[in-house]
């Protein structure tokens, strides 16, 4: 089975798992895989690159917030997907 590549197209179970995915990813992402190195380029040069982030990501409504975090996830959850032999 580790050759074998799995079509999650034909299974709506498949498209929704790739969904969550995204989202799981876009929130890793956002809060615990960019925001560090930010805070830290922010401790030595004095920028605002985390207030800029928070500022692009968390304006708007409330669902806005949310599609602009999952947006975020698309592209680790395909490199993700591809890690695993899936075929999208």
């Amino acid at each position: 089975m580790d050759d074998e590549e799995i079509d999650i197209k034909k299974s709506f179970a498949g498209i929704a798992f790739v969904i969550f995915m995204c989202g799981v990813w876009g929130v890793a992402l956002v809060f615990c895989i960019a925001l560090p190195p930010l805070y830290f380029i922010d401790w030595i040069l004095g920028s605002e690159l985390v207030l800029s982030m928070q500022n692009i990501l968390m304006t708007g409504t409330v669902s806005s917030r949310w599609f602009k975090l999952w947006l975020c996830g698309i592209p680790l959850t395909l490199i993700w997907l591809k890690s695993k032999n899936w075929k999208v």
